[in-house]
């Protein structure tokens, strides 16, 4: 088995050297296309003027991947750490961040959805719970490092922004379908078409997958999932100027809990966007967005335990426009987030609500030719009547065409509006009862960066590599308190210091061959030596290797190799010391010759251990395959 999948790899990089000069043409249009970015700073620009460290994973590199988790897509980018595990009663498949500060929740990573926000009244995300299928992901784009000067609170540490596919208006369906062990299989289905000038795209997914094992031997744990997922959007052309763009779409899950109780949560979700957009002239645009998220759950075995809902509402105008014959380029606007709660359970009353404005200013300046300036600032004001600044500044210097060196210095805070459990009396049902503290300070995050990206061999090899320092200040802890009874309540308690270091290189043949490695460095440390909460639960070194490659008679095949050293993580009342380990996961794929849209692949993840343990939730995670089909109708061959 092992030498099958050494194998494996030297064959997809032997193919790679030996094809390094096709295609070069396409190849070099399609490196122009993926360098481009939004996230960074709310406008599109080039990665090289990028105020901040990036990453961009293709919807090429999406499908390449053959993962079945959202979550998967993350696993082998740099300063990610992303941990398989069902931490809570809220059954959260995924630990996420970046940077360090691993827990169930990270508050300080903000996801956001086509540039809507994901955060739930827990402070964080739920990853199996997005509304999204990895088949509608166009691309993702991930900022590394503070970016709360444009986005407030949550964006602490960094930004994933995942953008689905746009409708193209072509009369196409696709069919995709796998199965594999550990009882799991996915169907899904997706239209784009048009109506004149009003495009849209139609997607569904249904996935099931069974139980994990438990780490002590013979025992089966009952955390199913089922899930369902539906995704519109939609592309209306008013005129050369105008456009309107709508989302929508919800979830619809059922979880199974660990518990030793036989329960499970019962996850309903559905939102709706809708942006305008408007060209004020050639160098001036505006764009207005308002969004709308509902989502109920319900934790119950025999009879209900717990249910909540919650109402988010997000309201932005954006202004963009450039000035001074092309030097100058600002960015600005206003955002209204408005969150409320309803929970017997969590929040006993008429329920909770928060809401706050934001506004703020992006600033680029051209001092020379070879020199860039980056300024953003952003004020929030929220319901409890106190006000934080965000603001960063960046300086980058091309010394010569595509190399580029960067300076950067941010202020971040993370206000405890975040998660309303924190502020507010919440929990009383439970032993001890949760008290909220309305008396929190935000945390506040100083960070310190310097960074490189490099292109080489006409764009063909790109190296990036990157140096942060970032003190947590006001870091809020849970801890229990006496008064009036026995509960567990927050404080401003701790002070963390994170270093690190993040260095990839990737070169790539041609749009559909390329290579990467990557490596990541953390260390953490706070005033409390808080092991296994704070310090020491990421891994200090971790090193990424993957690639894909045609293969040749309609094969092509991917990989990804990674390697973790040991950490030490507390979830609740319960400790892992991990060991180090490494994951492989690979997917071979087959088109078939007479029918060019319609393609056989087999793919899987875990593949260097039958089983290994992550989180400290007592749940094994297994060596997992399936095998499938996408077929796509309507399209030429």
């Amino acid at each position: 088995m092992r030498f099958l999948r050494l194998s494996l790899i030297a064959i997809l990089c032997a193919s790679s050297l030996v094809q390094a000069r096709a295609d070069t043409g396409d190849a070099l249009r399609f490196f122009e296309e993926e360098a481009k970015i939004t996230t960074a700073s709310r406008r599109p620009q080039s990665i090289q003027e990028a105020p901040a460290a990036v990453d961009v994973i293709t919807a090429e590199d999406i499908k390449a991947s053959g993962a079945f988790n959202l979550w998967d897509l993350l696993r082998f980018r740099p300063g990610m750490n992303v941990i398989d595990g069902h931490p809570g009663i809220t059954a959260n498949r995924a630990v996420v961040s970046v940077r360090g500060f691993t827990e169930s929740f990270a508050r300080n990573l903000l996801v956001l959805l086509d540039g809507r926000k994901t955060y739930t009244d827990t402070g964080g995300v739920d990853w199996a719970q997005l509304p999204v299928n990895i088949q509608d992901i166009e691309r993702i784009e991930i900022i590394r490092g503070p970016n709360a000067a444009l986005y407030g609170s949550g964006a602490g540490l960094g930004v994933i922004n995942i953008i689905t596919k746009k409708p193209s208006g072509s009369e196409t369906a696709t069919l995709d379908g796998r199965g594999g062990n550990r009882d799991t299989f996915q169907t899904y289905e997706a239209v784009d078409s048009s109506l004149k000038t009003f495009d849209y795209r139609l997607s569904h997914s249904y996935i099931h997958q069974g139980n994990f094992d438990n780490v002590a031997e013979g025992e089966i744990a009952d955390d199913f999932f089922h899930s369902n997922k539906g995704n519109f959007s939609s592309h209306w052309n008013l005129n050369e100027n105008s456009q309107f763009e709508l989302f929508a779409g919800g979830t619809w899950n059922d979880t199974g809990l660990e518990d030793g109780a036989n329960s499970h949560n019962q996850f309903n979700q559905h939102f709706e966007m809708l942006k305008f957009s408007e060209k004020l002239g050639r160098n001036s645009h505006v764009e207005v967005t308002s969004s709308h998220n509902d989502f109920t759950s319900g934790i119950s075995n025999d009879i209900p335990v717990s249910h909540s809902r919650t109402y988010q509402y997000d309201e932005q105008i954006l202004h963009q426009i450039d000035w001074g014959h092309g030097r100058m380029k600002s960015t600005y606007g206003i955002d209204y987030e408005l969150a409320k709660v309803n929970s017997q359970t969590d929040y006993p009353g008429p329920g909770v609500k928060s809401w706050l404005y934001r506004g703020y200013v992006n600033q680029t300046a051209q001092i020379t030719q070879h020199l860039l300036s980056v300024g953003a600032f952003s004020w929030e004001t929220r319901d409890n009547g106190k006000s934080d600044p965000n603001y960063q500044l960046s300086q980058l210097w091309e010394a010569i065409k595509n190399h580029t060196f960067r300076l950067s210095y941010s202020v971040a805070h993370t206000v405890p509006t975040a998660s309303l459990l924190d502020r507010h009396q919440a929990a009383t049902l439970t032993s001890p009862p949760v008290y909220g503290n309305p008396d929190l300070r935000p945390q506040a995050l100083t960070s310190y960066e310097m960074g490189y990206r490099g292109g080489l061999l006409d764009q063909h090899l790109l190296v990036d590599a990157d140096l942060f320092y970032t003190v947590v200040k006001d870091k809020d802890e849970s801890f229990f308190s006496d008064t009036p009874v026995l509960n567990l309540t927050f404080a401003n308690l701790n002070r963390a210091i994170a270093r690190g270091a993040e260095m990839e290189m990737k070169y790539r043949f041609s749009l559909t061959r390329s290579l990467f490695v990557n490596y990541t460095y953390e260390h953490i440390t706070d005033t409390f030596g808080n092991t296994g909460e704070v310090t020491d639960n990421t891994p200090s070194h971790a090193v990424n290797l993957g690639g894909m490659a045609d293969l040749g008679h309609g094969f092509s095949g991917s990989f990804n190799l990674g390697y973790k050293n040991s950490y030490f993580i507390a979830f609740q009342a319960d400790s892992l010391a991990a060991h180090a380990y490494c994951r492989l996961d690979a997917r071979l794929a087959y088109v078939l010759p007479r029918y060019k849209n319609a393609e056989l692949y087999v793919a899987g993840q875990n593949l260097t251990a039958p089983t290994h343990q992550e989180y400290a939730d007592g749940l094994a995670i297994p060596r997992t395959y399936q095998a499938g089909m996408n077929v796509k109708f309507g399209c030429p061959i």
